[in-house]
């Protein structure tokens, strides 16, 4: 018998690790094998930060659940239909820190990962969302463009497949943040009204399951 969907309450606890143990490594787990469930928590995460009080302190589940309600959770197939019809422009991988930890600083499983292709480049900072669990990692990424380019949305899209991950909007500065779980993934930025669609592939993050 399949589990009941978390309710608002718990993901809120879950993002704010407020959730005790066993309870927080059971709802990791079923995030990180769920993307609809990660595009959430992802969300709420985001809402909860910018509802928070100067004093830091989280605000009501009723509250978030009102902001939802005029910020609803979009699906991530609904937010990228136009990736069939952008003219796509690949990028590589130009650093990885993890080819040299020693020197760049990096510390324990967090790492800095850049790609550059003829549209743009894009700096990646990848670590853990909550340790020690390494099951939802936080990326973090800078987008950059012509001076004239307007960037649009970020697909994260299992690696070599159609099927989409999560999206997020990029703001105005070319930043992005979301949180997915650990493994191997096609990045897709959205550039000059989703007209050019940057495609960064092969990101792995974290341990991936044996097949």
């Amino acid at each position: 018998m399949s589990e009941p969907e978390p309710t608002l309450e718990q993901l809120v606890d879950f993002v704010t690790n407020r959730l005790a143990e066993p309870d927080a490594t059971r709802m990791g787990a079923r995030v990180a094998s769920s993307p609809e469930l990660a595009t959430r928590a992802s969300r709420l995460r985001d809402i909860v930060e910018v509802l928070r009080g100067d004093d830091g302190a989280i605000p009501p589940a009723a509250e978030i659940r009102r902001a939802l309600e005029l910020l609803p959770i979009p699906t991530a197939t609904s937010r990228s239909a136009w990736l069939d019809t952008a003219r796509r422009s690949a990028a590589e991988i130009v650093f990885d820190s993890r080819d040299e930890p020693e020197r760049v600083g990096f510390g324990g499983p967090a790492f800095h990962v850049a790609y550059e292709g003829e549209a743009g480049r894009v700096d990646l900072q990848v670590r853990p969302a909550h340790l020690p669990n390494e099951r939802i990692w936080r990326v973090r990424g800078q987008v950059s463009a012509g001076s004239d380019a307007r960037i649009g949305a970020l697909v994260v899209r299992e690696a070599d497949s159609t099927r989409d991950v999560a999206v997020c909007d990029v703001d105005d500065d070319g930043g992005f943040r979301i949180d997915i779980p650990a493994g191997a993934y096609d990045l897709l930025v959205a550039i000059d009204d989703r007209r050019v669609v940057l495609t960064l592939p092969g990101l792995v993050i974290g341990a991936l399951e044996p097949s």
